[in-house]
């Protein structure tokens, strides 16, 4: 449950839970979550990263797709998308193409559009699919008597492009994330980590 300081060459700066996570999570969860960017950078031209672990209670996880909405994101797509890692294997994430309109000071309103990517992660699983997870989970509590903890990754970037000058547009800023992942999953999932 540490994300790195750096992500080749961008710089993580601490990230903190939201008061709505803390008062609606279990108390025993974990939460840990880092932006990263330039070290000039402003907070729209980061890369976000948290991890969520749940306790005991199962109910610390669940799809974004739940609560994304309660924050004033709408879901305009999902879909499947595959990270080839460092070790050869590869990693499926679930995309979801999120906007939201942005109040201005003129009294308009404009539309900040964002890629959000996120995966549940256990011992020896990765999976994109919440119906995955729980039927996992279900199998192991029947036939191995386990209870698996499990983990939430999500990675999100605002698309730039049209906000900032040279700002990336949705494919670019999808390629980031896909990068990012590539270059940040071996430094916290055992599995992933280069051998000694």
């Amino acid at each position: 449950m540490e994300l790195p300081y750096q992500v080749g060459p961008l710089y993580g700066f601490a990230g903190e839970e939201s008061q709505a996570e803390i008062d609606i999570l279990p108390k025993d969860t974990t939460v840990v979550r880092k932006a990263y960017g330039m070290p000039l950078s402003s907070p729209g031209e980061r890369i976000s990263c948290s991890i969520v672990l749940s306790g005991g209670e199962k109910r610390s996880i669940h799809r974004p797709e739940r609560c994304l909405p309660a924050q004033g994101w709408r879901i305009n797509s999902s879909h499947v998308v595959t990270v080839p890692l460092a070790s050869g294997h590869s990693l499926d994430t679930m995309a979801l193409l999120l906007e939201r309109p942005i109040p201005l000071s003129n009294g308009k309103t404009m539309s900040l559009q964002s890629y959000f990517l996120y995966w549940f992660v256990a011992k020896d699983v990765t999976t994109p699919y919440q119906f995955d997870r729980i039927l996992r989970t279900n199998l192991d509590l029947l036939f191995h008597r386990v209870n698996q903890r499990w983990a939430y990754v999500s990675v999100q970037a605002t698309i730039l492009q049209g906000l900032t000058p040279n700002g990336l547009g949705p494919e670019q800023t999808l390629n980031e994330l896909k990068k990012f992942i590539h270059d940040s999953v071996p430094t916290y999932v055992k599995s992933e980590m280069p051998s000694q």
